[in-house]
């Protein structure tokens, strides 16, 4: 019992790390878009708003497939915090004419 309860927390802590890795990625994105807005053009952050959707689609992955409430806290943190980055990506897009 005390090996499975060990490996649920092993499974659990790497869930969250991994969330805290894409979460701390996701400031790095945002610098990143700024950056490329002033320098160079409108491929940049097309090219960012699709790697936003793919932390998207795999923090959903975690809310579907995940057993630890906390990873499953910080995947929804995730998705929101990815779903505004989009928003301010498509604002901008749309502001350029794309």
């Amino acid at each position: 019992m005390r090996a499975d309860a060990a490996a649920m927390l092993d499974d659990a802590d790497g869930d969250l790390q991994q969330a805290k890795a894409q979460r701390m990625e996701l400031g790095a994105c945002r610098r990143v878009i700024l950056r490329d807005r002033r320098a160079h053009g409108v491929h940049q952050p097309e090219r960012r708003r699709r790697q936003h959707q793919a932390a998207i689609d795999m923090a959903k992955i975690v809310l579907a497939n995940g057993k630890d409430v906390a990873t499953k806290k910080l995947a929804q943190e995730v998705v929101a915090a990815q779903e505004r980055e989009i928003a301010t990506i498509d604002a901008w897009l749309k502001k350029m004419g794309k």
